[in-house]
């Protein structure tokens, strides 16, 4: 059973937000991913070695943390009849996602890689992988500039995900037939996904050279697929 509010309580100081206070609080959250510190309240910290004075300038330490708490992008009353695991930031991340695919061309080298968003919660979705330096996390599918890691699309992995080939296609659907060269490892490759790949006019590329092996076996060590060849 929840704990009494008391009328001390930092929950009891709440007040709307308006767009102003959001902005500099976005803001504000944007700055965490450019100076790293290891706990939040280091970023009001007023110390001479941790401080950072944009923080207590634009927005007191209680009202940034009333605002981290109850920050929502969608009614949790659709959670009973919602079965989309992002629902509650598909508003947002749709707005995001397009945002990076419009505003922005990337130059002719790309690459298509997966990512890692450090979290050790409980969420349905979280994965567990060993080969990677942060090993629980959210999984991220993303195409990036080869040149500045740019990210021109992403997909969240929700454990739903349709086929591999899907994903594939969808985070390279808005770069068909414009010359690419893209960058990738055996897990996206397949003789199927490269021909189709191919025939949308995206070149693949693997260790920095043009020269394109793909051969694969079962688990009894017989070989199902083999394709050698040199594409441009």
């Amino acid at each position: 059973m929840p704990r009494p509010v008391t009328k001390h309580a930092r929950s009891e100081e709440w007040k709307p937000v308006t767009l102003i206070e959001m902005k500099k609080f976005l803001r504000l959250i944007f700055v965490t991913g450019i100076v790293q510190k290891p706990k939040l309240k280091l970023y009001c910290s007023m110390k001479g070695i941790f401080q950072t004075p944009i923080f207590p300038q634009t927005m007191s330490r209680n009202r940034f943390q009333l605002i981290q708490r109850y920050l929502h992008f969608n009614n949790n009353n659709a959670a009973g009849t919602n079965k989309d695991r992002l629902y509650k930031i598909h508003i947002i991340l749709d707005i995001v996602v397009n945002n990076f695919r419009t505003n922005y061309i990337p130059d002719r080298e790309i690459s298509l890689d997966e990512g890692m968003l450090g979290w050790r919660g409980r969420l349905r979705f979280r994965v567990y992988n060993a080969r990677k330096i942060t090993k629980y996390g959210i999984l991220v599918q993303m195409v990036c500039e080869s040149s500045t890691g740019y990210i021109c699309n992403l997909q969240i992995y929700d454990g739903k995900c349709g086929p591999l080939t899907e994903t594939v296609g969808f985070l390279l659907e808005p770069y068909e037939g414009k010359g690419y060269h893209l960058y990738l490892d055996n897990y996206y490759n397949s003789v199927h996904q490269t021909n189709e790949l191919l025939q949308k006019l995206i070149s693949l590329w693997n260790n920095q050279s043009e020269l394109w092996i793909t051969e694969r076996h079962d688990r009894r060590g017989k070989k199902v697929e083999e394709r050698r060849g040199h594409f441009s």
